[in-house]
């Protein structure tokens, strides 16, 4: 229950950061305010973070970490835009793509006009004579650049009374992105590509600042081969990972491949023209784990039976000479001192006598 509150604790988060870096205008070559608004929010996090000559943000959550073990993610905040490409004589503002907005995407969306003193004006983007009461060809018309434009929520009737708005070519055009939240937590919005994932590495910046002291942590995973004979070949794959506590969390997993095919192997082909060998299989188990309970070799739950039948032990095997090997995970049936128990079970039923 902790565990499931504090994931949805952290989405609503990574949400936020998203909504509130969707509400910030960033199209290709006109990113400087969404960058320092995630330089704010990493330096309100107590980090040092640096903008490039080219406008990007650049932030190390870990500075005492050896260089040669460093490790970049990266994400970008430019959006799909446009650009006022001419200024007609009514008024209106024709553009073209800044970074490959299609303008299909875009028809009768709500835009804003950036100019260069830094004013912004609001506008349409829609189709040239847009009412289909009058325009037969309404439906037929391509949607381009060419065949659309911006009206200006202004009173505009010619270029002059556009350009005394300090409106002119080169300035950039935003869409509405159109952010939603949705009350069951679907989140719809333009421009998610990629100012989610923008919105997940501040989060996970946020994440790891809040984790400190950092706990020590280690890893290791090995594989053998299990048994390779009559073109099967089988493997064993062993892994640990030790924090702090310094108590080790252990996984163990089979991988048996059919080497002529280039496929996996089923268990069940081990089996053909058996019936009930699911049920042979799970009775070795059983006989097994109990012999070697009541026996103190191994310390298996007193339920053992019931919790391992839940992790179905069957779909994680591999085959060794003396039959097939499966293992439960790490406490699923017994104390984590016992690691992933090991059941050996041989392939024929007169070999288990």
């Amino acid at each position: 229950m902790e565990v499931e509150r504090n994931m949805e604790q952290r989405t609503d988060s990574c949400v936020r950061r998203a909504v509130e870096l969707l509400a910030i205008d960033s199209p290709s070559g006109y990113t400087r305010q969404a960058a320092e608004h995630v330089m704010g929010a990493y330096e309100a996090m107590g980090l040092h973070p640096e903008m490039t000559r080219k406008g990007g943000v650049m932030v190390c959550l870990n500075p005492e970490a050896p260089a040669e073990d460093g490790l970049l993610l990266e994400a970008h905040l430019d959006t799909l835009g446009a650009m006022v490409s001419e200024i007609s004589g009514s008024g209106r503002l024709h553009l073209t793509s800044l970074g490959g907005m299609q303008p299909n995407n875009g028809e009768a969306e709500n835009v804003r006009i950036v100019t260069r003193s830094g004013k912004i004006y609001t506008g349409t983007f829609q189709l040239k004579n847009a009412s289909t009461h009058v325009n037969g060809e309404y439906a037929s018309t391509k949607r381009e650049y060419k065949t659309m434009e911006v009206v200006i929520d202004e009173e505009v009737s010619s270029r002059e009374d556009v350009e005394k708005l300090g409106i002119m070519t080169g300035d950039v055009v935003c869409f509405d992105p159109r952010t939603v939240v949705t009350p069951s937590g679907y989140i719809k919005s333009r421009f998610l590509d990629d100012k989610l994932s923008a919105a997940i590495l501040l989060e996970l910046a946020a994440r790891r600042e809040a984790a400190r002291p950092f706990t020590p942590w280690s890893g290791e995973l090995t594989g053998e081969t299990a048994l390779l004979q009559d073109g099967v070949l089988s493997l064993r794959f062993f892994g640990a990972e030790v924090r702090g506590d310094g108590r080790p969390a252990r996984v163990r997993w089979g991988d048996v491949w059919r080497l002529r095919e280039g496929a996996p192997k089923p268990l069940g082909s081990l089996f053909q023209g058996e019936k009930g060998w699911k049920n042979r299989l799970w009775q070795a188990i059983l006989r097994q784990g109990e012999e070697r309970r009541q026996g103190g070799d191994c310390f298996l739950d007193r339920d053992w039976a019931q919790k391992a039948r839940a992790v179905r032990p069957l779909g994680n095997w591999c085959l060794t000479e003396e039959g097939v090997e499966v293992s439960l995970p790490q406490c699923a049936a017994a104390p984590a001192a016992e690691g992933c128990p090991v059941f050996t079970i041989p392939l024929k039923p007169e070999q288990a006598e």
